[in-house]
């Protein structure tokens, strides 16, 4: 009687280990760029990825998730993410071009599933070789010049901005921006820069979506079809630093425009990109420096 109780007592334990680990495995069945659905992007990143599976982390918040791909970080979209089933992410930079990367898919900081599947390709990464102008004001129109190097977009596909903007101001306001559209091999991109920018230097962002991703800022760019120099992407400015923008207060009316020559008349000056902070501001008239009685919200 006990080696057959023995006997089904193991039975019953196989039979709840082997659905124990069926439900708690991890699985990859997919991997593909959105909206494109081919798995593959810019070697700068940035290219969103969703990753199909199951047993995934039901903790989106807690970032029970990790996602690896080629063994560097991703940035996970928890909000676009579903409990067990999907994961999205944003790919970080990449150093192998054209070399199958692995994804890895950590769970909850012990399960892991991994899967071959994603491609770096220089020629899926946007070029960006200019920003005008260089020197502009808050909010003034900015234009983003760059190029695809593949001739995808000839075909007459579709590809949309998901992120333009300069240094920490992540997006710049792109007029009809539902209605842009990238068709050709080379682009212009117009946008309205940050109103809240302060004065300062700055680097440019863009972000393609579908198979590319983030833009690579080419230093000196030389057009393929007429070999001919178009421009430089970095500037440097006087600590020695890289930038592609400097924004710039602009006064836009001053309260008198006469005066005693003996000076003592109090003036409002309005203006956009000021700062808060008087230590950091000079007023000068005729080579004169004038004291600051106060300071205004970023506008007096």
């Amino acid at each position: 009687m006990w080696p057959k109780i023995r006997w089904r007592l193991r039975v019953l334990l196989s039979i709840w280990t082997l659905c124990f680990n069926v439900a708690h495995s991890q699985e990859i069945h997919k991997i593909a760029a959105v909206p494109s659905g081919t798995a593959e992007g810019s070697t700068e990143g940035g290219t969103r990825l969703i990753i199909d599976g199951l047993g995934f982390s039901k903790d989106l918040s807690g970032g029970g998730n990790q996602v690896y791909v080629g063994g560097r970080a991703c940035k996970v979209i928890d909000y676009y993410s579903v409990p067990e089933t999907r994961i999205v992410v944003d790919t970080p930079p990449g150093e192998h071009d054209d070399i199958r990367q692995p994804v890895e898919v950590i769970v909850d900081g012990r399960r892991r599933a991994i899967k071959y599947g994603f491609y770096y390709r220089s020629y899926r990464t946007p070029h960006l070789y200019r920003v005008e102008p260089y020197t502009a004001s808050p909010g003034q129109l900015l234009k983003y010049r760059g190029y695809f190097i593949d001739g995808g977009l000839y075909s007459g596909s579709v590809e949309r901005i998901r992120q333009i903007g300069i240094g920490e101001y992540g997006h710049c306001q792109v007029p009809d921006e539902d209605d842009t559209e990238l068709k050709d091999l080379r682009f212009q991109i117009d946008c309205n820069g940050p109103v809240t920018a302060t004065p300062g230097y700055y680097n440019a962002s863009l972000v393609i979506a579908g198979v590319y991703g983030k833009a690579k800022v080419t230093e000196l760019f030389q057009y393929p079809d007429y070999g001919r120099l178009e421009g430089r992407g970095y500037m440097v400015n006087p600590k020695g630093e890289s930038y592609m923008v400097q924004i710039v207060p602009r006064i836009t009316s001053i309260s008198h425009n006469n005066g005693s020559m003996a000076g003592g008349l109090e003036i409002t000056i309005r203006g956009e990109g000021f700062v808060e902070d008087s230590a950091r501001v000079q007023v000068d008239i005729d080579g004169t420096s004038c004291p600051i009685k106060s300071i205004g919200a970023k506008d007096t």
